[in-house]
């Protein structure tokens, strides 16, 4: 009896041991799966961190470039059209008004006239 009840204690002994082993196993694996994630997301940050930075360096470089363009553009447009502009001349281009009005001091009078008839008075 008594040969049998140390067998029992052993096998008792062994087997809790083994219930508790593959208890500890599983919180092992439950421990290294979260690591593996939050490194999984340090990583996947740090990766859309520099995919951002990146994007965002490209897009102000092509407006950089697109900005320059179009100022050059603008600038030789304006230049053509300052020349075309000084190319007019007085009665070929434009009437010169005689008697000038005269207002006894130096300022300017503009009269505006208006007309329904004038295609572009009328979009007004």
């Amino acid at each position: 009896m008594k040969k049998t009840s140390l067998i029992l204690s052993i096998i008792l002994m062994w087997g809790c041991s083994q219930a508790q082993d593959s208890e500890v196993v599983e919180e092992v694996k439950a421990a290294a799966k979260d690591v593996v994630s939050d490194q999984a997301e340090a990583v996947k940050g740090k990766a859309m961190d520099k995919v951002h930075d990146h994007a965002h360096d490209h897009v102000n470089s092509a407006t950089n470039e697109t900005a320059e363009k179009m100022k050059d553009q603008l600038m030789v447009t304006t230049k053509d059209k300052l020349s075309k502009a000084s190319t007019y001349q007085a009665g070929i281009h434009y009437s010169v008004l005689n008697p000038a009005y005269e207002t006894n001091s130096d300022e300017v009078i503009v009269y505006e006239f208006f007309s329904y008839g004038c295609g572009h008075c009328a979009t007004f």
